[in-house]
């Protein structure tokens, strides 16, 4: 009886010692886990976009977020204080790399006046280019919709609409930016080709606001349709028009809330919506891989699609509208 009781008593020793070596272990491995997480090498990453609306670039920011929560990075989101930017772009591309950042993705809010500034800039640390297709050679890469595409597939969507005859208005700003004029020029390309006549309207030094200016160019001319290349111009368009009615079709590239509401209230016709979450997620991937293995950086095409009010809440549209990493 008394030898059961010993052999009861050495059987909840032995439970007991299991069990705190059990405990033991998980907590050196949990504490192991810990420093190899602390230890990790962390990657200090700038992005730099033209604009002052954050808004605008509630998508990118977002595909940007998801990378940050899955890969070490320390990330430095900067908008513009003014409107007036390429000068101001410069500076900061060069304070970034000053500061001591490893990589830098950066949308230009001038092609061609930011090239040297990138010449410069990549010399030093990788760079990244969002929305532009410009080829930027060594140490540079490309992440973007095929913008001349876009051009040409709107244009074909306005064709079924508008057939052929019609007098359409583009809203010719923001040209310095290669993503645009590709835009335009395709678009423009395809709609004189069906036989529709192109008209730009252009604001001048003095000229009134964007969106008084868009609604005295409705009411003075004559035409059936107006086209924004970007979510500036298109919001722009859209302030034009709300409320007082208007008889032309909106049509537009736009990735905003706003322009979502607008083109499923009916305001606006059709909207190619970019995939900028990928954009955001797929360049902050790609920076971390070349930081941490050496590779080198990859172009990346990012895909849009061209939606109306009526399948706007098809599976295809509500997967880019709210997507995931492909």
């Amino acid at each position: 009886m008394e030898e059961n009781k010993n052999f009861g008593k050495r059987k909840v020793i032995i439970i007991l010692i299991t069990i705190c070596i059990g405990v033991i272990a998980f907590s050196a491995l949990g504490m192991s886990n810990c420093l190899e997480v602390k230890n990790e090498q962390r990657y200090r990453i700038s992005v730099i976009v033209y604009g002052t609306n954050e808004e605008r670039w509630n998508n990118l920011k977002e595909g940007i977020n998801q990378a940050v929560s899955d890969y070490p990075i320390d990330l430095n989101f900067v908008t513009m204080y003014e409107d007036s930017e390429a000068e101001a772009q410069e500076l900061l591309l060069q304070r970034e790399i000053e500061s001591g950042t490893q990589a830098i993705a950066i949308a230009s809010s001038d092609s061609q006046r930011m090239e040297q500034a990138i010449e410069d800039a990549k010399r030093k640390v990788p760079v990244i280019l969002l929305e532009d297709t410009t080829n930027m050679g060594e140490n540079t890469a490309k992440i973007g919709p095929d913008n001349g595409k876009i051009g040409e597939e709107l244009a074909q969507a306005m064709g079924k609409e508008l057939g052929t005859g019609s007098t359409i208005a583009i809203i010719y700003e923001n040209m310095e930016r290669e993503s645009i004029s590709q835009r335009s020029k395709e678009l423009e390309r395809i709609l004189t080709q069906m036989g529709n006549k192109v008209v730009h309207w252009t604001r001048r030094a003095g000229d009134f606001s964007p969106s008084v200016f868009i609604k005295k160019s409705i009411e003075e001319n004559s035409v059936d349709a107006v086209v924004a290349l970007d979510d500036y111009n298109l919001e722009n368009v859209i302030d034009a028009v709300d409320k007082d009615g208007h008889s032309v079709k909106i049509y537009g590239i736009g990735n905003t809330e706003k322009i979502v509401h607008y083109l499923d209230e009916g305001t606006v016709d059709t909207l190619v919506f970019v995939n900028e979450y990928n954009m955001g997620y797929l360049s902050m991937k790609i920076l971390v891989e070349n930081l941490r293995n050496n590779t080198a950086l990859y172009n990346q095409e990012i895909k849009y699609s061209i939606v109306n009010r009526k399948d706007l809440y098809n599976k295809d549209n509500q997967r880019l509208l709210f997507p995931i990493v492909e």
